[in-house]
């Protein structure tokens, strides 16, 4: 009878055990998306406010038509079900991109004052920094999932339940 008991307790204790750190895996990969759907969000914010810049640079005739066309292609490019690795590829791209509309909005005068342009720069400018927060966000939560599922014992019960190791999002 004792033993009875005490197998039913060490089994108890088993499958507590297992739970909890079934339940940690699951918190640290659900803190993984939302930390990724934080960054999908100042993404779409960056491209609304890409799309107003190229129309105010459009109503300069004499700007340079091929630049607009790179920028509104690369912006036209990005969806939300994008990988991880499609969100850092497009993130390189869309600010190599604004790199070189920004150089050449240097040499029109009347562009570099216009006040909304002005504006929508800073915004950019703004919205970049916040993408480079929350990307290093995503990644500290990621290494932290990673890192998890490779000791022990959570890598047993990540390898039980197919946790897979997450992508960072590398471009700096």
């Amino acid at each position: 009878m004792i033993l009875l008991i005490i197998f039913i307790a060490i089994t108890f204790m088993i499958i507590v055990f297992i739970i909890t750190i079934y339940n940690l895996l699951i918190y640290s990969r659900n803190r993984v998306k939302q930390s990724l759907a934080n960054i999908d969000v100042l993404l779409k914010q960056r491209n609304d406010e890409i799309s107003n810049l190229v129309n105010v640079v459009k109503g300069y005739s004499a700007f340079e038509r091929k630049t607009l066309e790179s920028i509104v292609k690369l912006r036209t490019s990005y969806s939300p079900s994008m990988g991880v690795y499609g969100k850092d590829v497009y993130n390189k791209k869309i600010n190599a991109g604004m790199k070189q509309l920004f150089a050449v909005v240097e040499n029109y005068p009347d562009i570099k004052a216009d006040k909304q342009y002005l504006r929508l720069q800073q915004r950019i400018t703004q919205l970049e920094n916040q993408i480079a927060d929350r990307r290093e966000y995503y990644n500290w939560t990621v290494t932290n999932f990673n890192t998890r599922i490779e000791q022990f014992p959570y890598s047993i019960i990540g390898n039980i339940f197919k946790f897979e190791k997450e992508i960072l999002f590398k471009y700096s």
